[in-house]
């Protein structure tokens, strides 16, 4: 499944930072889960959630290690892949870019 962008999302560059920003807020999803799992988490923490992470883990003062590591094998891996392969594939189109007219003898 493709990574679904914004309607003004709309060039590798904007892409790109939009990936960025997606896999740092994943990132910070991912350090919740494990945090709830070693240390616990009081309910106004796990209230900040995404709802669809809400959905599938519902409320507990610890979230056990095979409840992360299904958060991890069927949440977090795949969406993280999907988002490394679109940095991959905006990162391409910005290196084959030819908005700018370049001399490299001028650099």
């Amino acid at each position: 499944m493709a990574l679904s962008y914004p309607s003004d999302c709309d060039t590798p560059r904007k892409r790109t930072e939009y990936c960025y920003r997606t896999q740092e807020l994943l990132r910070l999803i991912y350090n919740g889960m494990r945090r709830w799992c070693r240390d616990g988490l009081a309910q106004n923490q796990w209230d900040r959630f995404p709802q669809k992470i809400k959905n599938r883990y519902p409320y507990k003062p610890q979230l056990t290690k095979d409840e992360l590591l299904d958060f991890n094998n069927n949440v977090f891996e795949p969406i993280s892949d999907k988002i490394s392969n679109q940095i991959g594939v905006q990162r391409q189109l910005l290196f084959e870019s030819t908005e700018w007219e370049i001399n490299v003898e001028d650099i």
